[in-house]
């Protein structure tokens, strides 16, 4: 049994622990392509999956977490309505005992100053994406996206297919740079950590 009154060292290995064995799970369930609207659904639903436990991982700076916000601001662009769809049916859901607030983008045209979490399309253009991560390039806000150049173009966790299953790297230096921390847990199941 553990207990996570013992001390902060135990919760935490503990809560790395949770970290590695959640994002395993959701890992797995993609596959390479989404043959079948169902198909694309359930691949829709892993990534939000994914997206959430990035967020229920991370840790921001004092004045910036969604505890003392009350809120947890997850910002996207819609790169199809399957996904956007999975976004909108975790709206207002809790996680950790705050609500998720989701917030679509549209072009340039919202503020990213808010976002625990943004989420870019891959369908952005190497320039665009650059473009887009400059108003966070050092508040703390954790930048995720499935573009494939993420983390080479400043992006913090970039997700990739990869035989069959969602694989990620990180861009741990830009993450400090944010003063974000991620779980020991979540870091170890990275492809690669730069």
């Amino acid at each position: 049994m553990i207990s996570i009154r013992s001390g902060r060292g135990t919760f935490h290995r503990f809560r790395s622990k949770c970290a590695a064995a959640l994002l395993s799970l959701a890992l797995l369930l993609v596959g390479t392509t989404a043959a079948t609207a169902a198909d694309a659904v359930a691949d829709a639903d892993t990534l939000v999956a994914l997206i959430v436990n990035f967020a229920r991982y991370t840790e921001w700076p004092e004045g910036h977490s969604p505890e003392e916000i009350g809120k947890w601001n997850i910002c996207a662009e819609s790169s199809d309505e399957a996904f956007s769809a999975a976004l909108r049916a975790i709206d207002e859901r809790p996680l950790y005992q705050q609500p998720i607030q989701i917030q679509f983008l549209e072009a340039e045209k919202n503020s990213t100053s808010d976002c625990h979490l943004l989420f870019i399309s891959h369908k952005r253009k190497d320039s665009q994406l650059r473009r887009v991560l400059l108003p966070v390039d050092e508040s703390p806000t954790l930048t995720v996206s499935d573009h494939p150049n993420f983390t080479q173009l400043g992006g913090m966790i970039g997700l990739v297919i990869e035989e069959g299953r969602y694989e990620f790297d990180v861009d741990y230096s830009r993450v400090l740079q944010s003063e974000l921390r991620l779980d020991s847990g979540m870091l170890k199941l990275a492809r690669r950590v730069r």
